[in-house]
């Protein structure tokens, strides 16, 4: 099996979880119909443009954003974006706006990612 499926489990959370250590993200699920589940971090930018979090980089790896992926922010009063590579071109984004309501528009919004 190729390294970039190897699962590295990390004992000191709790409870323990799985990691993909290729890609660092944490693995949810796996199944033969969805493949792998993980985790995306959480990456903010304040309008300073000061950065905290690490940006996905799926680059020389066998994954991959598929149609079935949703981009999601959750708060109040929220704007979600999600760029290409080089930072130059918005692919999809979201705004949030705080009242009551199921996720679209309203406390959170998505989006597909394709």
């Amino acid at each position: 099996m190729a390294e970039s499926y190897d699962v590295e489990c990390n004992e000191t959370s709790k409870p323990p979880r799985a990691f993909l250590r290729s890609i660092k993200m944490e693995l949810v699920n796996i199944t033969i119909e969805r493949g792998a589940v993980v985790k995306g971090p959480v990456i903010s930018v304040d309008s300073s443009g000061r950065q905290e979090g690490v940006p996905v980089n799926l680059e020389g790896t066998p994954f991959f954003f598929s149609y079935t992926n949703f981009f999601i922010a959750v708060g109040c009063n929220t704007r979600a974006t999600l760029w290409t590579k080089t930072g130059t071109t918005e692919h999809v984004g979201c705004d949030s706006i705080c009242s009551n309501g199921a996720c679209s528009g309203k406390d959170c919004c998505q989006d597909m990612l394709w």
